[in-house]
C-alpha cells in the first residue's frame, strides 16, 4: 500500500533538505559545496499503526499516513505522533515562538477564537480526534486549545503587518531537469533556533470520500505551507504581511490545505 503513496514523497525529500540548508544565515562550510540529491527509493520502515493510520520512517523522514473520516484521522495523528506533539507544544517550537516572545495565553486564545469561527466543521472534528488520540497514548496535558494553535500560530506571529516578506519557492522543468519532470521546492524562512525541525513530519491524508494529499509540516499540524495532492499538483506559500489583514478569517494553514 505504501509503495503507491511513495510517489508523493520524492519532491518532499528535496524540499525538506532545502529548508534545512536555507535556515542558516551563514551556511557551515560543509554545506557550501553540498549537492542536493533525490532519493527515489529510500528505505521504508513501518513503526506503528492505529486503525487505518500508519506511521513510517522513510529514510530520515517521519511519515504519517491518516485514513478515514476527520475524527478518525485526527485520532490516528494524536495517537501515533503523541510524543512529538507533546514536545512541540510543551517544550519545543510553540514554547519558544509564542511564550518565549512574550505572547500570553489570553491574547493567543482570543485571536484563535476569532479564526475558529471560520473553521470547517471537519477541521474541528479532526482536532477533537487528535486530543482523543493523545489521551489514548497517555498524554493528558494537551487541550483542544493547544492543538488549535497548530493552525493559528502563523497569523499571530506574522502580526503586526510591518514584518518583512518571508519564504521562497522555485520550480524547474523541461530542459532544466535531467528527465524533464517538474521539480518544486520551497524554503521555510524560520530560524532553526525555534526548533520546529525537531518535530518535522510528512503528513499524508487519505480522507473518506476525498482526494489523497500530503503536506510538509510538523507533528500536530492539520495544515501547513507546502504540499502536493495525488494528482501531482503542488503548492508553496510565501508571506507578505498586509495592513488590511485581520484575525477574522480562515487561517493560512487551512487555506493551503483546502
Amino acid at each position: 500500500m505504501f509503495h503507491h503513496k511513495s510517489l508523493l514523497l520524492m519532491p518532499a525529500a528535496l524540499a525538506v533538505v532545502l529548508c534545512g540548508l536555507a535556515a542558516w544565515a551563514e551556511p557551515p562550510a560543509e554545506f557550501l559545496n553540498k549537492q542536493v540529491t533525490m532519493v527515489a527509493n529510500p528505505p521504508v520502515k513501518l513503526v506503528d499503526q492505529e486503525g487505518a493510520g500508519r506511521l513510517y520512517e522513510v529514510g530520515p523522514l517521519t511519515v504519517l499516513v491518516m485514513e478515514g473520516p476527520p475524527r478518525e484521522m485526527g485520532f490516528q495523528h494524536g495517537r501515533l505522533l503523541a510524543k512529538k506533539i507533546h514536545h512541540i507544544i510543551k517544550e519545543g517550537y510553540m514554547v519558544k515562538a509564542l511564550w518565549g516572545r512574550g505572547y500570553t495565553p489570553e491574547y493567543v486564545n482570543a485571536q484563535s477564537e476569532r479564526m475558529q469561527k471560520h473553521f470547517p466543521p471537519s477541521i474541528i472534528e479532526e482536532l477533537n480526534g487528535m486530543v482523543e488520540g493523545l489521551k489514548a497514548a497517555g498524554v493528558d496535558d494537551i487541550s483542544y486549545e493547544d492543538v488549535r494553535l497548530g493552525i493559528t500560530q502563523a497569523e499571530i506571529l506574522h502580526f503586526p503587518p510591518n514584518a518583512p516578506p518571508a519564504c521562497s519557492n522555485f520550480a524547474v522543468w523541461g530542459r532544466w531537469t535531467t528527465d524533464g519532470r517538474l521539480l518544486h521546492a520551497r524554503n521555510l524562512d524560520w530560524s532553526i533556533e525555534g526548533d520546529a525541525q525537531d518535530d518535522a513530519a510528512v503528513l499524508i491524508w487519505r480522507p473518506e470520500g476525498g482526494h489523497p494529499f500530503m503536506m510538509l509540516g510538523w507533528a500536530g499540524g492539520v495544515g501547513s505551507v507546502s504540499g502536493m495532492n495525488a494528482k501531482g499538483i503542488t503548492l508553496g506559500e510565501m508571506t507578505l504581511p498586509s495592513g488590511d489583514a485581520t484575525f477574522d478569517g480562515l487561517p493560512l494553514f487551512l487555506q493551503m490545505r483546502m
